[in-house]
């Protein structure tokens, strides 16, 4: 069985604590999860949208199934505040 580690759903303290959602996939990593190497940081709506359309034909070429694409606000603060969809933070 193999699994893919998406988010961190506690809330992380100390000087070492991840600001970040791709700190906080990078400290996850470390600890030994696998994580998708295809995330990417994106600083405008253009660049969300590039990497959407890319995803839209690219996802057909993945070993596995794959329905769509996430996008997350990056710092885990403002992720908390936003609050939650679901169980997912925004």
């Amino acid at each position: 069985m193999e699994i893919w580690v998406y988010s961190l759903n506690a809330d992380i303290t100390g000087p070492d604590a991840p600001e970040g959602y791709s700190e906080a996939l990078e400290w996850l990593k470390g600890l030994g999860f696998r994580i998708d190497s295809n995330n990417q940081i994106c600083h405008s709506v253009d660049e969300v949208m590039a990497f959407h359309e890319h995803w839209v034909v690219a996802r057909h070429q993945m070993p596995y199934e794959a329905d769509g694409v996430v996008v997350k606000v990056s710092s885990l603060a403002l992720q908390s505040d936003l609050g939650a969809v679901g169980q997912e933070r925004r």
